[in-house]
């Protein structure tokens, strides 16, 4: 995705990266008009990250313009840039509107600004609420430099940061941040005026592209959504290009009606709950799950899922959470046979032929496995159907097994 987003910046003209520190996104030798900017000297930032192994000293880039007031005081005797980019930084900025504003003072007309952010479901940032325009708003009308709630919640809050572990477990409790006693007195560091880096804002696509909605309707966004991708399977980030648009700051301005319709657009398509349509079909084949769980507990059947991976392990969860009591997982696989998986065996599918009290007249089967169709041919095999007359297995439908639905069937009140 980074490739394919920065394939959108033309490099012959002037472009400004701010917060590049070791790792830029545009290099120098890419273009001629290429300028890098921070909030630090280029030794200061060397300084700063000398204890950080993460952060190679010698892979600091030179800082071109360091900002000590503002973007448009800083850079006022500076050439307007065409691109303004910036790769995991806005969520250190404490005054999101009025950044905003300011940044746009140093983009020529129709200039861009990229923003590649963290998506806080998917990084450290996981256990924290989203930044809301009303917290926004606030900080902006009382001009808050340093918000101390966030630096206490940013420091209190850090947890394991792996996407991938994130997207497979979603609604895990098992990496709750090791809470600091450091926290506070950080905390009464910024409340004394104290500037501490922390990621002041923490974003979903979703509450961003709220953000923007919000900011647009009260004409303080001087910017339309030219692009925006939100964030692939078991990476976390997504990405926005804003083009600068000062006519939407006018109060009767059409245009801003146009882009409030557009970013509507936008949250409708990209919401982190997916559409409304996808979540009732969702609750659909939840309902249809929980019906014949609750049948077969009528008819004292014990209940077990086919299935002992991430589909198995989730659709436990979900049935666990609306009270379903199931007795066992069957799995194919010889690694898996003979473990323990949430507190419960993993049996061979033999037993469903060779042992009375898993046979089909005490027991049901829910199939969580995307290789339904092969379980299905061999339960057909010993005997087990699914038909107008017998109804002796389930099917878990493949989108609650996937990760990203999941949290809305555990949403869902009981």
């Amino acid at each position: 995705m980074v490739r394919q987003y920065l394939d959108l910046i033309d490099k012959r003209k002037r472009i400004l990266e701010i917060g590049p520190l070791a790792f830029p996104l545009i290099y120098k030798q890419e273009g001629d008009n290429i300028f890098y900017a921070d909030i630090r000297s280029t030794e200061k930032i060397k300084e700063f990250y000398s204890n950080n192994e993460a952060i190679p000293q010698e892979n600091i880039v030179n800082i071109d313009y360091v900002i000590n007031k503002s973007y448009s005081e800083d850079l006022k005797n500076i050439e307007p840039f065409d691109f303004v980019v910036m790769s995991h930084v806005i969520e250190h900025i404490p005054e999101l509107i009025k950044f905003f504003t300011d940044i746009s003072n140093v983009l020529a007309v129709n200039g861009k600004l990229f923003l590649m952010i963290p998506d806080k479901r998917y990084c450290f940032d996981h256990y924290r609420c989203s930044t809301s325009f009303a917290e926004c708003y606030d900080i902006y009308r009382r001009e808050i430099k340093n918000n101390p709630l966030r630096v206490l919640d940013d420091t209190l809050s850090h947890s394991l940061n792996d996407p991938s572990f994130w997207w497979e477990n979603p609604t895990n409790f098992t990496k709750l941040p090791k809470v600091q006693k450091h926290s506070l007195d950080r905390y009464e560091r910024a409340l004394n005026g104290e500037y501490i880096d922390v990621h002041f804002s923490v974003f979903t696509p979703e509450s961003f592209l709220l953000i923007l909605y919000y900011m647009t309707n009260l004409r303080l966004l001087p910017f339309k959504v030219t692009n925006f991708e939100v964030t692939e399977k078991n990476s976390h980030e997504f990405s926005v290009v804003l083009e600068k648009d000062t006519l939407l700051l006018e109060e009767e301005s059409i245009f801003a009606d146009i882009e409030v319709k557009n970013l509507r657009n936008l949250l409708e398509k990209y919401s982190d709950i997916k559409s409304s349509e996808d979540s009732n079909k969702i609750y659909k084949a939840l309902d249809s799950m929980l019906l014949f769980a609750r049948n077969m507990e009528k008819e004292r059947k014990n209940i077990v899922i086919w299935g002992a991976g991430q589909g198995g392990i989730k659709s436990f969860e979900v049935l666990e959470h609306y009270g379903i009591e199931i007795h066992a997982f069957l799995d194919n696989s010889p690694e898996k046979i003979g473990t323990i998986i949430k507190r419960l065996p993993v049996f061979s599918p033999e037993v469903l032929n060779s042992d009375p009290l898993w046979n089909k007249s005490h027991c049901a089967v829910f199939i969580a496995s995307t290789a339904h169709v092969e379980i299905m041919r061999q339960l057909d095999i010993v005997g087990w159907k699914k038909n107008e007359k017998n109804n002796d297995y389930f099917v878990i439908a493949t989108e609650i097994l996937e990760y990203n639905f999941f949290p809305i069937c555990i949403c869902r009140p009981i």
